[in-house]
């Protein structure tokens, strides 16, 4: 992780299946505190994307498993927390 060596295959990494996310989200955080290159801006955008389309095939509850829960579970915990907006006040009944 110190910049030196072959460079990052992008598409290898999203081959990987969703349970690499919490690896590839360590790799992402430590490169946040390191020098950026492309290719990893690059993952982090596809990063993303990969993770949206993960969330959309879980909908089919035939698709569930309790490997699926675990990372799910780990992925709400890492996301950022939804703030309401201050600019519409609460209206019960509304």
């Amino acid at each position: 992780m110190t910049g030196q060596g072959v460079p990052l295959d992008v598409w290898h990494l999203r081959s990987l299946s969703p349970g690499a996310f919490p690896a590839l989200d360590r790799f992402l955080d430590h490169q946040g505190r390191t020098a950026g290159a492309g290719a990893t801006r690059e993952l982090a955008r596809l990063r993303g994307v990969d993770e949206g389309w993960y969330r959309s095939a879980l909908e089919n509850w035939r698709a569930w498993s309790f490997r699926d829960w675990r990372l799910l579970f780990y992925l709400d915990t890492r996301a950022l927390p939804v703030i309401p907006s201050v600019s519409e006040p609460f209206a019960p009944g509304r």
